[in-house]
């Protein structure tokens, strides 16, 4: 089969289209034909080289996975041969404390689609069948690709975490990337305000064509005075995947008693916490990454109702990967980057 190797870590140079053998379901597993993958911030961390997590090399990266199932391991239930699905990218041991407690998601021992296992980046994958989750063949396969990454992490930590509700005003950094234009329609469709970012005029106007109430630059030095004159005692939630860059200023935003929700590092993996304004403030932290299957449904129901549009700002083929990393880690795209594969 047809994949796009990581063999280097590094530069984008280091990944080259190659014929692999097609890999087999193990028991509980499902082989599914990739339709399309998608770029994600994950994909650039494994290749440059995760911090603290090796990486076999040559590796199939992916943690996007758009397909239909084309044959079943020993004992995989729950889906058929022919079903269009997409895949939920934790893999969990099911044996853990917190697996065998119903929450999978935070399981001890977890794999990741295109980290510590193949993923979505080759024309097949073989997948757990029970992290499968049935699609219509009406939804868009590069729309999809947005979802089992950006928008299951998107909708764990406001729905899931944070239960984001009617009167809430949540403020997303990046509002014009794959997760925030995600996050301001699934604030938006709970009831919620949303004020987002965007670094130029394009993203701001996206960011308010998708709901947002009002988008800022975040490099704005009166950002705070704004955001504070919609919000006059901060927002009640703050959705932060940027890292340490916005951290110290995410932290002033938040009200007291709100929460703040960081699941990314983009910017930067360390930043100062003020412990004293933490507890003076009642200020929730959380950490958080994707969720759990059934989260995952919930967001593809938001899609397939219509109540939530991907927004795809690029469509390449696999052996433009390195292209798509490249988009990406200059923040030139708007919404999902998505690499197609198969009909």
């Amino acid at each position: 089969m047809k994949a796009m190797l990581l063999t280097a870590h590094g530069e984008p140079s280091g990944m080259a289209i190659a014929e692999i053998p097609a890999p087999s379901p193990a028991r509980g597993e499902a082989l599914v034909r990739v339709e399309a993958t998608g770029v994600n911030h994950m994909d650039l961390l494994v290749r440059r080289g995760y911090p603290g997590i090796p990486v076999t090399l040559p590796h199939v990266m992916g943690g996007d996975v758009v397909g239909h199932v084309v044959a079943l391991g020993p004992g995989a239930t729950g889906v058929r041969e022919g079903d269009r699905v997409i895949a939920a990218p934790v893999v969990a041991c099911g044996r853990c404390a917190l697996c065998l407690r119903g929450r999978p998601h935070l399981c001890v021992d977890w794999q990741y689609l295109g980290l510590h296992r193949s993923g979505g980046y080759a024309e097949l994958v073989s997948v757990p069948a029970e992290n499968l989750v049935p699609i219509t063949p009406a939804l868009d396969a590069a729309a999809a690709t947005a979802l089992p990454v950006a928008g299951l992490t998107a909708y764990h930590a406001l729905r899931g975490v944070a239960h984001v509700g009617e009167g809430d005003t949540v403020f997303v950094w990046g509002g014009a990337g794959t997760m925030g234009t995600l996050a301001i329609q699934i604030a938006r469709s709970a009831g919620a305000r949303v004020i987002a970012t965007g670094s130029g005029d394009a993203r701001r106007a996206l960011a308010v064509r998708l709901g947002a109430e009002l988008a800022l630059d975040p490099l704005d030095s009166e950002l705070e005075e704004k955001v504070r004159a919609v919000a006059p005692e901060g927002v009640d939630v703050v959705l932060d995947a940027i890292g340490s860059a916005t951290f110290p200023r995410s932290f002033a935003l938040v009200r007291k008693g709100g929460q703040l929700l960081v699941c990314g590092m983009i910017g930067g993996r360390e930043a100062p916490l003020n412990i004293h304004q933490t507890y003076l403030r009642h200020i929730s932290i959380h950490g958080l990454y994707l969720g759990d299957r059934q989260e995952l449904v919930d967001v593809v129901a938001l899609v397939e109702s219509g109540r939530v549009v991907p927004h795809v700002g690029a469509v390449l083929g696999l052996e433009r990967a390195s292209e798509g990393h490249e988009l990406l880690a200059r923040r030139a795209n708007l919404g999902k980057i998505a690499l197609m594969i198969s009909a």
